[in-house]
């Protein structure tokens, strides 16, 4: 292993906040980018996005519940059609916020797809398949002591376990997991009986088409983020009460690399006061690692994560995004090496009009140490 070209030492997370006081955020406006003191010598990465308007689809029922479908899997060819070029899917994901009507029992939904390839160096000898596997969540809801009502939702994510373990037994590796909007609402009775229905989740893997595949682990964990809530006369105030630089950080620091965070739709909310309160949201996190290395602890990856602020705007019809995307800050962090791991939404949103609001959403990066 070559000595670490950058101002990062090896495993360590670099992470920066956004300036100006919070009345001054605007939407597109992102926490400064990490600057290199002498130019990464990795190669550089070349992203691609696409685009795409999934059809989400509702059956309302009182007795049975209500369904709601997608039609990702429609999208397939156009998603896999980048390979042919050296690119590989590493991150697939709603765009926080945005819905609009597309009649009057579906909605239109925008996911975008992330890809990249390696700019400057021989085409990898590896063939991979984009592979996508059907799981699903179930909520559970759980109430107060002092009262009936509702106090938040535990998730259910064995499904989601068992099928990641199955895959990457057969050599699959793991590259992302979203709710695509499949979801069945609970029945009547089984909403009495604490069920609060099924979330539907899309596994997507990459399957090796070369022999040998380099076997890999993988690692979950359950992290509660909490949020303290400070309401007053004017816009409520987010604090993150978990420190996620120190949740990144500490993976890294033996070896292992992020391959996704995904919120599994459970949530517990506490109020502590007339103007405060709290909401934990619970997150899975999952990591890899060579096979080879599992008993390693030497750092192989470096992180840094980037707060961007994402605009939506109140529409007939519907919610949509602003102009601003991070599309820009992507292609410009691949100039420097960087790979997009994943984009994680928080609750901090704050109105910036009639009807627009800004919401807090944090991208997190990761680059081989040299």
């Amino acid at each position: 292993m070559g000595a670490q070209q950058s101002n990062y030492p090896p495993g360590s997370l670099n992470t920066t906040t956004m300036q100006g006081p919070q009345g001054a955020l605007q939407s597109g406006a992102h926490s400064p980018l990490p600057v290199d003191a002498v130019p990464y010598r990795g190669p550089k990465l070349e992203y691609h996005m696409i685009n795409i308007t999934a059809k989400m689809d509702v059956q309302a029922g009182f007795f049975s519940g209500s369904m709601v479908t997608t039609n990702v899997d429609a999208y397939y060819p156009t998603l896999v059609q980048p390979y042919q070029h050296g690119f590989k899917m590493i991150q697939f994901q709603t765009i926080p916020g945005v819905r609009s009507q597309a009649g009057w029992f579906s909605q239109a939904v925008p996911f975008q797809a992330v890809l990249t390839r390696a700019i400057g160096v021989p085409p990898p000898h590896e063939r991979w398949n984009l592979q996508i596997v059907k799981s699903f969540i179930e909520l559970q809801v759980f109430y107060s002591f002092s009262s009936w009502s509702t106090n938040g939702q535990m998730a259910n994510t064995t499904d989601v376990m068992t099928k990641i373990m199955d895959m990457t037994q057969k050599g699959a590796r793991l590259i992302c997991i979203e709710a695509t909007g499949m979801q069945q609402q609970a029945s009547f009775s089984s909403g009495l009986r604490g069920h609060a229905g099924t979330i539907g989740i899309d596994l997507l893997f990459h399957v090796p088409q070369h022999p040998n595949p380099t076997p890999y682990v993988y690692h979950g964990i359950h992290v509660p983020i909490s949020y303290k809530i400070r309401a007053g006369f004017g816009q409520p105030s987010y604090q993150c009460m978990t420190d996620l630089n120190a949740q990144f950080g500490s993976f890294l620091n033996q070896g292992w690399k992020l391959v996704e965070i995904n919120l599994d739709s459970s949530q517990m909310q506490r109020a502590t006061g007339f103007t405060t309160g709290q909401i934990s949201m619970n997150s899975m996190w999952f990591f890899e690692k060579e096979a080879a290395y599992v008993n390693d602890p030497t750092p192989r990856w470096q992180g840094t994560i980037i707060s961007y602020q994402h605009k939506i705007k109140a529409q007939f019809g519907g919610v949509a995004a602003s102009r601003h995307n991070w599309d820009p800050i992507l292609v410009e962090m691949g100039q420097r090496g960087w790979e997009l791991t994943c984009i994680l939404e928080t609750p901090e949103t704050r109105q910036s009009g009639l009807t627009t609001a800004t919401t807090t959403v944090l991208l997190f990066f990761q680059r081989p140490i040299l």
